[in-house]
């Protein structure tokens, strides 16, 4: 019994020291792409404010688009990077060691020594587990930094796309006559109004249109005032576009 608790625990940590900076890896990378994805919310609302000569509202929404958009570059930045992996590391390695000296302390108690057969010499030689399963935490953490940190096909200039719009001086103007042609002032690709990649589902599509269906439906905003819900109108008209776009 004291050598499979053993071999379970040993599994279990060697699992956690492999699994958790992939982990923290991939809840930092849906952070990041949850930031660009509410400013691009911002930039269609915006941008739909423009072409209904409304400045005031547009530059309220590049105001909160450069806030989103400064947390997400120090996202970015090497420093919080770091940061992050060496508290995967840490978190990785010290679930493992937790789980073995848990699993020490529970055969010591049942044995009253440690235990024996095939694992006797590695539950002896104390010092091997926890270092191998630290090596295991920063191997795996290494190879995940070399990877995407973030998501390769959101748009992340927004924000300055946004203020040259409104510093133009014909943002207004080109908005009108690009709409009356049938074009879009926005300049955003189907995909990117959706932040897809070029191998995309159709369950991939469907999942984030219904992120953005649910913040520009207009039953959200039926008591907000009438310049909000037009916007908003207008944005989930852009989106459907999009959508009936990609789903061919």
């Amino acid at each position: 019994m004291a050598t499979i608790l053993f071999t379970i625990t040993y599994f279990a940590g060697a699992a956690a020291a492999l699994l958790i900076p992939a982990w923290v890896k991939r809840r930092h990378v849906r952070r990041q792409t949850r930031l660009l994805e509410r400013c691009r919310v911002l930039y269609l609302l915006a941008v739909k404010a423009i072409e209904a000569g409304d400045e005031t509202s547009a530059r309220e929404g590049l105001r909160r688009i450069e806030l989103i958009e400064r947390q997400w570059r120090y996202g970015k930045s090497f420093i919080y990077l770091a940061a992050k992996m060496v508290y995967a590391i840490a978190l990785g390695a010290g679930l493992g060691v937790g789980l073995r000296l848990a699993a020490l302390a529970a055969i010591d108690m049942n044995t009253g020594g440690p235990a024996g057969g095939l694992f006797a010499p590695l539950v002896d030689k104390s010092p091997i587990i926890p270092i191998s399963l630290g090596l295991m935490a920063c191997m795996h953490a290494l190879h995940s930094w070399f990877g995407e940190w973030s998501d390769p096909y959101s748009v992340a200039d927004l924000g300055e796309r946004l203020s040259r719009l409104l510093d133009s001086g014909r943002a207004v103007v080109v908005g009108r006559k690009q709409r009356g042609a049938g074009a879009t002032l926005d300049g955003l690709s189907a995909r990117q109004i959706f932040g897809l990649g070029p191998d995309y589902s159709r369950a991939d599509l469907e999942r984030a249109r219904r992120r953005l269906a649910f913040e520009f439906h207009p039953d959200r905003w039926q008591r907000a005032p009438a310049s909000v819900r037009a916007a908003r109108e207008e944005a989930m008209k852009r989106v459907n576009a999009a959508h009936e776009q990609l789903k061919r």
